[in-house]
């Protein structure tokens, strides 16, 4: 997640969600064996996604849906665009510098979708199994680990201040910034307190700031590159495949691209795709809060572990990442209040002033429980789970129209989710 600038979703009366009657009917479907066609399980889902492709919100999408445990779908919609993002000696090239072709074949349900911020709760997960070996401590300063990090009054922020976004060193500092690994987590290092902020009192969403910081503060503390703690303990544990960096040119080329699709941020050089996250020369640094790559259904699958299984974390620890940490603290970044777990946000909806229910950015749907948690991913993605239903949900669409489209789109789909499966009683 990333606002430029505060979005409050309008009252249920005032919403104008995307039509989900609207059915191109030209569009690619595929899915996967284990997962039956998609308009018959989570059809106005489907067609959800499909009005977004006829509206130019996305040009492809892919969805992941489970019941306890059991795939309800697993599917992805319309056509991947790539680039030859090398030159002939594979020198890598700027996308503003490579040449855009359509995928002949559709998106398929196994191609490696870039995830945003909603990978951040991956970095949370190594975090707690850190402190379930008790390599690390909640309430432990950083500074402790990185001396360097309490320079200019961040001395007092611990684990717990970075997971939950009350440490305050939001900082100019983006996911994509140029630079080595290193050279990122020094520039978190020299960022300030925030004036009037104490940690753990106030409460502000911290874009990538936190997240490099708290990389860094695993591979210090367990010897090991944040790559490959993410490899050894969340992808080979649930047989899935996640990327959070690519150096190969030639397989970076494979990846399907993030398309800009809001008319009012075009890049200068009026390609769509000419944003950071395509950029392979960025994409060789893993970025921890958001960089992650792989199929949808391996962010559905992590849900899953987290819900039922010890794969990742035993009871005890599943249940401190998902319970609530702050309760009602208005947040900074998104200015209104929201609720957050250990890494995760849980389900905020509020009663505002004139006693409508206000749905929160980044939301998970009308019908959420209290007790869901997940992460939303900038103007495109979100995963999420429903102890209350036993649900998972994780998808992402290749587009970004701006915050506004995309929080009416992402209330739409979560809604439909939960209409398709008659949960919404």
């Amino acid at each position: 997640m990333n606002p430029t600038q505060p979005f409050h979703p309008a009252p249920d009366n005032t919403q104008k969600p995307l039509d989900p009657d609207t059915l191109i009917s030209s569009t690619p479907i595929t899915h996967t064996p284990d997962s039956q066609h998609p308009l018959s399980v989570l059809p106005k889902t489907t067609r959800t996604l499909l009005a977004g492709i006829e509206q130019g919100l996305h040009h492809a999408a892919q969805i992941y849906v489970s019941l306890n445990a059991l795939t309800i779908a697993n599917f992805a919609l319309g056509h991947a665009f790539h680039t030859l993002a090398h030159t002939s000696n594979h020198t890598p090239i700027s996308p503003s510098q490579s040449t855009l072709t359509p995928d002949q074949s559709p998106l398929t349900p196994d191609q490696h979708t870039l995830w945003m911020s909603a990978c951040k709760p991956l970095a949370a997960v190594l975090a707690l199994q850190a402190v379930a070996q008790g390599l690390l401590h909640l309430d432990e300063p950083v500074a402790n680990k990185i001396p360097e990090f309490a320079s200019h009054g961040k001395q007092d922020i611990t684990l717990e201040h970075l997971l939950t976004h009350t440490a305050g060193f939001r900082g100019p500092l983006n996911n994509f910034s140029p630079g080595s690994f290193d050279d990122i987590v020094a520039r978190a290092c020299n960022l300030k307190l925030e004036p009037l902020w104490t940690p753990g009192q106030r409460a502000g969403y911290h874009v990538a700031s936190s997240w490099f910081i708290l990389a860094a503060l695993l591979e210090i503390t367990t010897g090991q590159s944040f790559p490959q703690l993410v490899q050894a303990n969340i992808a080979s544990p649930l047989n899935q495949s996640i990327r959070f960096h690519i150096t190969d040119p030639a397989d970076f080329a494979r990846v399907p691209l993030m398309h800009i699709t809001d008319p009012n941020a075009i890049p200068k050089s009026g390609s769509p795709t000419d944003w950071p996250g395509n950029d392979p020369t960025l994409a060789r640094i893993p970025r921890p809060g958001a960089s992650a790559r792989g199929p949808i259904q391996a962010l559905g699958r992590f849900y899953e572990s987290l819900l039922f299984d010890n794969h990742l974390l035993d009871a005890e620890h599943r249940k401190l990442l998902s319970s609530r940490r702050r309760s009602g603290l208005f947040d900074q970044t998104f200015k209104e209040p929201l609720d957050w777990g250990l890494g995760v946000m849980v389900d905020s909806k509020y009663t505002d002033t004139n006693a409508q229910q206000r749905e929160h950015a980044y939301g998970f749907g009308p019908h959420a429980s209290p007790h869901t948690f997940g992460h939303g991913g900038n103007q495109s993605s979100i995963a999420f789970a429903d102890p209350a239903h036993g649900l998972v949900v994780a998808w992402t669409c290749l587009g970004m129209p701006g915050e506004q489209a995309h929080q009416l789109r992402n209330r739409a789909i979560n809604q439909a989710i939960y209409q398709d499966l008659q949960l919404n009683t």
